[in-house]
């Protein structure tokens, strides 16, 4: 006759169903939530967010209620590719911020899409992305005459810089014997420069080139050679990848624009840094890095 068979024991019994319970976890526990992508949100509020960064010309002015320079130009052309993408029109909404930490802050929290004009770094690309770049840049100084940049053509001066920026660590290391004043944002810096509460001052090339006719005292761009070069280029928050294409997309047309003698796309550029304009560079350099950064990934052919 056959045996009934034995009750398991009550710790046997309980380790079964907890086991049960733990296998079924993965279809009772709701998936978490994903965080809206910014080409999802530009589709569901018909809009593009971006920071713009005041008087940091020749990437950032403000011109009564709008933004000009380099950085709106590629924001633009940017909004325009995610438009074609959407197949639908796009507000571009521009927010003033006085410093880059508050455009990094709002960029890595999303609370904006995408901010143009910003120097590349290997600490930023830890906690959001790059576009490709759309300019090279690099640390130098406006100094008065008799200072060449060397260290000890430094050495006792007080060089004003950006709190936190790579002029301020890149100068530190140069120049350790000179003393540095931080400011918060460029507008102050400026202003320091102008008043002469610092009588030199350490940034990004471009906008130092762009600043100096304001300043009311001829000052020279020092040292021939910068100190370091870095690309310039858009950040947007992690987690984007369409977006991504589509920014790098949108900047590759404007750079192949150029290098192909697009006369729109030429006048647009040279506004800001070509022939004519503050910074002065000549469309064949303007072109060579360009044409340098297309090599990076693949040219696009306009008839």
């Amino acid at each position: 006759m056959p045996q009934a068979p034995r009750s398991l024991p009550f710790s046997a019994g309980l380790a079964g169903s907890v086991a049960v319970l733990v296998g079924m976890l993965p279809l009772l526990t709701p998936a978490p939530l994903k965080a809206e992508t910014v080409v999802e949100r530009a589709a569901r509020t018909g809009a593009l967010e971006s920071y713009a960064l005041t008087d940091a010309p020749p990437f950032s002015s403000r011109q009564g209620n709008a933004f000009v320079g380099l950085a709106p130009l590629v924001v633009e052309r940017i909004r325009n590719e995610v438009a074609d993408y959407l197949g639908r029109p796009l507000e571009l909404r521009q927010t003033e911020a006085a410093t880059i930490d508050e455009v990094i802050e709002g960029i890595t929290q999303g609370r904006r899409d995408v901010a143009c004009g910003a120097a590349f770094s290997w600490t930023r690309e830890m906690h959001l992305n790059h576009t490709l770049p759309f300019a090279l840049s690099g640390i130098r100084l406006l100094a008065p005459a008799g200072i060449d940049g060397t260290p000890e053509s430094l050495r006792g001066r007080r060089i004003g810089v950006l709190k936190g920026s790579a002029a301020a660590l890149t100068l530190a290391e140069v120049a350790p014997d000179a003393s540095l004043l931080p400011f918060d944002s460029p507008q102050q810096a400026i202003g320091a420069l102008r008043s002469g509460q610092v009588p030199l001052l350490g940034g990004d090339s471009l906008w130092l080139l762009a600043s100096r006719k304001g300043i009311g005292r001829p000052l020279e761009i020092v040292p021939t050679i910068p100190y370091n070069r870095f690309a310039v280029s858009c950040i947007f928050p992690e987690g984007n990848d369409t977006f991504a294409n589509l920014a790098d997309l949108a900047i590759v047309k404007l750079l192949q624009g150029y290098v192909d003698g697009k006369e729109a796309d030429r006048a647009a550029v040279n506004r800001w840094v070509g022939p004519g304009s503050a910074v002065g560079l000549s469309e064949e350099v303007i072109a060579a890095y360009f044409n340098t950064v297309l090599l990076t990934r693949q040219q696009i052919y306009l008839p």
